[in-house]
């Protein structure tokens, strides 16, 4: 197929399945990466790309595209999401986090991801009351993810409102 039609998206996606039945992350992330240059205007290539930087822990190159995506109003607010949860739990970059989320929310009012992110920025922030406020939201949006639930109840028992939680 390759002699056939070297640089083909067909073969790189064929090359692609291959690296990901042989738990091939490198030969997976050129793939990707690939796919990503070719369709520089299209999310998904470029979330794939991003979860394949993931997996090989390479966080610089991950921030480094994000940070590019980014770059406009114009881009997808769910890259802006994805860059929230590469700074959200760094103190340096919680204010960041926070403010990707909160535009993400403009366009998205439902991501629950978006709300959870943010909740995480504030924390770490040292809200902890608007950060306990969005935890339940999340947890409302997605009422069968006992991960958020936990999550939810375990602030509220830090902040000393288990009453509350336990009353939703």
């Amino acid at each position: 197929m390759e002699s056939m039609a070297p640089g083909h998206e067909l073969v790189t996606h064929a090359r692609l399945a291959l690296a990901a039945y042989d738990c091939n992350e490198p030969e997976r992330a050129r793939c990707l990466r690939v796919l990503a240059a070719a369709h520089p205007d299209e999310t998904t290539p470029q979330l794939w790309e991003i979860s394949s930087l993931r997996q090989l822990g390479l966080r610089s190159q991950r921030l480094e595209i994000l940070e590019r995506r980014v770059a406009s109003w114009q881009s997808d607010p769910i890259l802006w999401v994805e860059l929230a949860t590469e700074l959200a739990e760094d103190g340096r970059e919680a204010a960041r986090a926070e403010g990707l989320c909160r535009m993400a929310l403009v366009r998205i009012p439902l991501s629950v991801r978006a709300f959870e992110l943010l909740a995480t920025a504030l924390w770490v922030q040292g809200r902890f009351a608007d950060a306990l406020r969005h935890y339940r939201t999340a947890a409302i949006l997605q009422p069968l993810d006992e991960n958020l639930a936990r999550t939810w109840f375990r602030v509220a028992r830090v902040l000393g409102r288990t009453d509350e939680a336990l009353a939703e």
